[in-house]
């Protein structure tokens, strides 16, 4: 049943799935969650799970000391309180599907979906690629599971490999609607594409990318134009009846996350612009470090000034090659330089994005008009203006980069597009490579490749030495402390989301409403609790104990997160 090519790409998900699963189950500490906003998840799945699927609000644990929500740990904007009933911010279609292998096979069962994902998103990247070729297709799959940030994204309990699979499904019937002229896939194509929205945001931007690269990528004709609209069509369609569901579901139209974001609209052209440039500094390159902007673009500036100046063919391959070099080991040098554990930019995140530069090279050199308009030169053309169009609409409606990371999380989508992308210039470049020889492109294919993977290992001792810390907190507060907690770390409770039922725990921001505090435990009957807070906080800085005729009866410390954990009694 399997062979050749499609038998090594079985290999190749066996490899990932095992290597995965080793990771999850052996290595990374159980029971606790990569990142804030994944505790928000989890404890939304596990409302969804503990109602039976019924309804998608969240149970407050100290409903009963604090019936009036003035010490609530949910905070705005990952919560919003409707009727008294406190919901997620984040869409609740990834969250209600983890709850069922959640509900199946417990903890390791919410990495099913991520991972599950992920292996398909390497289906999809092969069969795109085989378009073009088979070994084209083989290499952008392995580059996609183990060079590009997706791989720590199939190990993490968070939606994107579901939002790119499915618009990577989107992309995939869209190219088969217009190679094998089939319109109904542009149907689904379209319908799908609102799926992954559905799971992530920014997904949206592949309805405005896909038809704008369609008609950069081709000739535009009346049939082209067909195509296009019935795709849009059932876009806007599939995009009314979400916005009905999370207008059922939430009480709001389109949901709390849409509102949210609608929140953040500029006032003024200056600083939508100021924003702007913070999200390329922290998704693309480093607009901070000249040095490293003037020697990227170096190759863009020569490849410009041969074409403008129509310098001979070898004399502006040579000088363009020579640019391209130094640019390749002057980015991956910058790249190793900065060597932290977590990074938010595509170039240190992928760099082997520095290969697409040969591209540049490639087009030195006009097709054949019969070749100019073969199905491979559409699929690298239909990628690469799918990807440069994903990212503008991405940056302009994007209004956060997010925070701690791997890899630029709101553009994922365009790595295994990149990985299509680079495998077709890499063949076209051994085709037309004499001015330095295919044993040179090569080299630096397999260096980019090599410092790709090694990236990736960094983001996985990065999301290692995370849960490690998390953990440790969690068996803290779960073994020595009392049931009720108070902190003034906003990150605490989503920290602690495995057990966040296991206790009850409150948050205040500051002193003003402390005495309340302990006035709602004095009259609920609760004699001990625990104070969870930094040596640098407010809530240190008046003496708690005299002022409230409290007791410290404990103290222990995390000298990692500089976190104090003062167990009190209540005199």
């Amino acid at each position: 049943m399997f062979k050749g090519k499609n038998l090594q790409i079985l290999i190749l998900l066996l490899i990932v799935v095992i290597s995965q699963w080793i990771i999850i189950t052996k290595f990374l500490p159980k029971n606790v969650f990569f990142m804030g906003d994944t505790g928000v998840k989890f404890i939304q799945t596990e409302n969804i799970k503990n109602n039976n699927f019924k309804n998608f609000y969240i149970k407050y644990p100290g409903e009963n000391i604090d019936p009036e929500h003035k010490f609530t740990p949910f905070l705005y904007p990952f919560y919003s309180e409707r009727g008294g009933k406190f919901y997620s911010f984040y869409a609740p279609a990834f969250t209600f599907l983890s709850a069922i292998p959640y509900k199946l096979f417990g903890y390791y069962g919410l990495y099913i979906i991520p991972s599950l994902s992920f292996l398909l998103i390497i289906i999809l990247v092969f069969n795109i690629g085989k378009m073009i070729g088979k070994k084209i297709g083989l290499g952008a799959a392995i580059v996609t599971a183990f060079a590009s940030p997706l791989y720590f994204y199939g190990i993490t309990f968070w939606g994107h490999t579901l939002s790119i699979f499915l618009g990577l499904l989107s992309l995939f019937l869209f190219l088969k609607g217009s190679l094998k002229k089939r319109i109904y896939l542009f149907f689904w194509a379209g319908f799908i594409a609102i799926a992954g929205i559905m799971t992530r945001e920014e997904i949206y931007a592949i309805i405005l990318a896909f038809p704008i690269a369609y008609l950069l990528s081709g000739k535009i004709s009346k049939y082209n134009l067909k195509e296009i609209l019935i795709f849009l069509s059932t876009a806007i369609f599939a995009v009314i009846i979400y916005l009905i569901i999370t207008s059922i579901v939430t009480g709001v139209i389109g949901g709390y996350h849409l509102n949210f974001y609608l929140s953040f609209t500029e006032k003024t052209i200056g600083t939508f612009l100021k924003k702007k440039i913070d999200l390329i500094n922290n998704m693309l390159i480093p607009l901070w470090n000249r040095k490293v902007i003037l020697g990227l673009l170096m190759p863009f500036i020569i490849f410009i000034g041969c074409k403008v100046f129509k310098t001979k063919g070898n004399v502006a391959k040579g000088v363009f090659a020579s640019s391209v070099i130094l640019a390749i080991i002057y980015g991956t040098a910058f790249t190793f330089h900065r060597r932290f554990w977590w990074s938010t930019d595509l170039l240190i995140g992928f760099p082997l994005v520095l290969f697409t530069y040969f591209g540049l090279w490639v087009s030195l050199k006009r097709e054949k008009k019969k070749l100019a308009n073969t199905t491979e030169n559409f699929i690298m053309k239909f990628t690469m203006w799918s990807s440069i169009f994903f990212v503008i609409f991405v940056m302009i409606a994007v209004h956060s980069w997010g925070g701690s990371q791997w890899g630029p999380r709101y553009i994922l989508f365009i790595c295994p597009l990149l990985a299509i992308l680079i495998m077709g210039i890499f063949k076209k470049a051994i085709l037309k490579g004499t001015f330095l020889g295919k044993g040179v492109i090569s080299l630096l294919f397999i260096y980019l490749i090599i410092f790709s993977i090694i990236m990736q290992g960094y983001s996985l001792y990065y999301i290692y030495s995370f849960k490690k810390m998390d953990k440790k907190i969690n068996d803290i507060t779960l073994n020595t402390t009392p049931e009720v907690i108070l902190t003034d770390r906003w990150w605490f409770h989503q920290v602690c989301a495995p057990i966040f039922y296991e206790k009850k725990i409150f948050f205040l921001e500051d002193m003003s409403n402390f005495w309340e505090f302990v006035e709602a435990l004095r009259k609920h009957n609760v004699d001990k609790f625990s104070l969870v807070t930094s040596r640098k906080a407010s809530l240190l800085s008046i003496k708690v104990p005299e002022r409230y005729g409290l007791k410290i009866i404990e103290k222990k410390s995390i000298k990692e997160r500089e976190l104090d954990y003062i167990t009190y009694t209540l005199e």
